[in-house]
């Protein structure tokens, strides 16, 4: 059997390469990780894609990325839109497209086992932990390893790892549609103005559900009353939820 590790070298990913370093079994014939370059990762987040990869390769797994079609920014232009939390579609064509023709090439007889870093304690609704006959993998059977782990057991996968926890959701599309205040607000220079590029080729709105553009966004002053609804929102909400019920989850947006 083969498994396929799709990763985005967040928290969640190093911490699923590790488990399988850690539980692999003789069944496992080879096991692949597999990396999408959407075109809107985060100004450094290559660093952690580099490390991710070298731990990936250390293990004997064998590593890969792939391309988008094309890069979040010109798939925006030919659609002529950009996507919001209520009508996204941006992770079926950036993601799914290249996942799956590679996995058709690949794994034509649909054999294959795709592995997600899902946990149920960063979910809100209910995380099956296997997903038979998928139909955003070709019908594959999606496994979920880590589900049942809690922070703390997480945590210490990556401390055997190497790594230390990032705390945040991964950065390999930055910034999301789903991103929060509080993530706006601490986007880096170039992750601005990228999206200040795309607002004015586009002449909309990167983030409608603020009713600002990019720049108010993150030059207005943050109350006192907002700076602590944005703190308890990050305290008390599962951090997947708000990629739940978008077009990101069957891929694994943001883990």
């Amino acid at each position: 059997m083969n498994v396929v590790i799709r990763s985005n070298y967040g928290d969640e990913s190093i911490a699923l390469i590790q488990w399988f370093h850690q539980h692999k079994t003789a069944n496992i014939k080879n096991i692949f990780v597999c990396y999408i370059n959407t075109g809107w990762a985060a100004q450094n987040w290559h660093r952690q894609v580099e490390q991710g990869e070298a731990l990936a390769k250390r293990y004997g797994f064998q590593v890969l990325r792939l391309d988008a079609p094309c890069d979040f920014a010109s798939l925006a232009k030919q659609r002529n839109s950009i996507p919001t939390p209520k009508f996204q579609w941006c992770a079926g064509f950036l993601k799914g497209i290249p996942f799956l023709q590679w996995l058709d090439e690949n794994d034509p007889a649909g054999e294959w086992l795709v592995a997600l870093p899902k946990r149920q304690a960063i979910y809100r609704k209910i995380v099956p932990e296997y997903i038979e006959h998928c139909e955003h993998h070709g019908d594959r059977t999606v496994w979920h390893p880590l589900l049942n782990l809690d922070n703390e057991q997480r945590n210490a996968l990556l401390k055997a790892a190497g790594f230390s926890p990032l705390n945040h959701r991964s950065l390999e599309c930055n910034p999301c549609v789903n991103s929060s205040l509080l993530e706006i607000k601490n986007l880096a220079k170039l992750d601005q103005e990228k999206v200040e590029i795309l607002e004015a080729d586009l002449n909309q709105l990167f983030f409608p559900q603020f009713n600002k553009n990019i720049q108010l966004i993150v030059q207005e002053q943050v109350t006192q009353k907002t700076h602590q609804k944005m703190n308890l929102n990050r305290e008390e909400t599962p951090m997947m939820d708000k990629f739940s019920m978008g077009c990101g989850d069957p891929f694994g947006c943001g883990l």
